[in-house]
């Protein structure tokens, strides 16, 4: 995630890529809202746009912040390995 660029007071829009294929990727935040993609499959050649429509005015900056993103191989390996 590089750049998030804000659309409106309580829309905000970002790209995701990877470097290898990541499957049921997953974000979250602790702002209330929902991602206009989540549970989605990431290519390398394909990079997502995702919007992000938050229930109340929100900056870039604060959604930058706290989101996390995972992917089924991170959540593998956590549970395997904690």
């Amino acid at each position: 995630m590089r750049c998030i660029l804000q659309v409106a007071s309580n829309v905000l829009q970002f790209m995701v890529g990877c470097e290898n294929t990541a499957a049921f990727v997953s974000l979250e935040t602790p702002h209330r809202g929902r991602f206009s993609k989540n549970g989605f499959m990431l290519t390398p050649w394909a990079p997502a746009s995702i919007q992000f429509y938050a229930k109340e005015a929100i900056e870039a900056a604060d959604l930058q912040q706290t989101m996390s993103l995972t992917s089924l191989f991170e959540s593998a390996t956590a549970q395997t390995h904690g």
